[in-house]
């Protein structure tokens, strides 16, 4: 896990932030979770929330995401907010609605000009703040930590991040970085002046993990560059990936009931070039 932050042993508050690392340096935040998706999404966005808590504010309190009254405007809310979970999984993002300013549900999201559909992709940001008008009661500035699944939150704490106020991510990491332009209006909108990261096309061979459970089999995609022809040793690498798959679901006690995909990496240059 990557922060470009540096913390002060006295950290005087600003009145907005630039960046996360920026919103950081205020002072000791207060994590919002989400609690609108099933028992498993609820304790997955709580366990990510608390591995940032650990690490960098260990007095800080987590409370659920019924303990902000959004009708009563920025007011109501906590000093240095941070939330877990898109407006699918959180019922304070999706009471927010119109105001933020970008859109998500579960398996879509949109931002400025740009559309991600699918459960993979990951919103980290900067949200500004929005001052109250006739249509909707307003908000703080808070970071969130969101994702277009349930609950799409599993392991965005790993994505290297800190330095954009807006950061998007698929299943291979970085994606999209950006940062927020102010309307006349007072609302904000998205700037994004990279192209999204190269991706390239994969091939996948399916298969079968049977020796943990035969009577209910795992699905395994096997995934190879498209872009390059099969090698010789080909199979020879599938069944590795499954004997390894085996030998961790043994040590860990149990397996995903999802089906799982490994991605198959000619050498470590290309790891590091197609996923940062």
């Amino acid at each position: 896990m990557f922060f470009l932050i540096t913390l002060a042993g006295s950290l005087v508050a600003q009145p907005s932030a630039a960046t996360p690392n920026d919103f950081f340096k205020r002072g000791t935040p207060t994590f919002i979770v989400g609690t609108a998706g099933d028992d498993r999404a609820d304790h997955s966005i709580k366990a990510q929330a608390n591995m940032l808590r650990e690490m960098l504010f260990p007095t800080a309190k987590i409370v659920d995401d019924s303990a902000v009254d959004t009708a009563k405007g920025p007011a109501a809310w906590p000093a240095n907010p941070i939330l877990y979970g898109g407006p699918h999984v959180n019922h304070l993002l999706a009471k927010l609605g119109e105001s933020l300013p970008f859109r998500m549900e579960r398996a879509k999201l949109t931002i400025g000009d740009q559309s991600f559909d699918g459960d993979e992709y990951r919103l980290i940001a900067l949200i500004p703040a929005q001052s109250p008008n006739k249509d909707q009661p307003g908000h703080p500035e808070f970071l969130l930590y969101a994702g277009t699944g349930s609950p799409g939150v599993g392991e965005i704490n790993a994505v290297r991040h800190g330095g954009e106020s807006i950061l998007i991510a698929d299943r291979f990491g970085r994606l999209l970085t950006g940062s927020w332009q102010k309307k006349a209006d007072g609302t904000f909108v998205p700037t994004f002046i990279q192209p999204r990261a190269r991706r390239l096309a994969w091939r996948t061979v399916d298969r079968e993990l049977k020796a943990i459970d035969p009577a209910k089999p795992l699905k395994v995609q096997v995934r190879f560059l498209q872009q390059l022809p099969a090698a010789n040793d080909e199979e020879h690498v599938i069944q590795s990936c499954l004997r390894g798959l085996e030998q961790a679901a043994r040590k860990l006690g149990g397996v995903s009931t999802a089906d799982l995909s490994v991605y198959v990496y000619p050498d470590l240059g290309s790891i590091a070039s197609l996923t940062g």
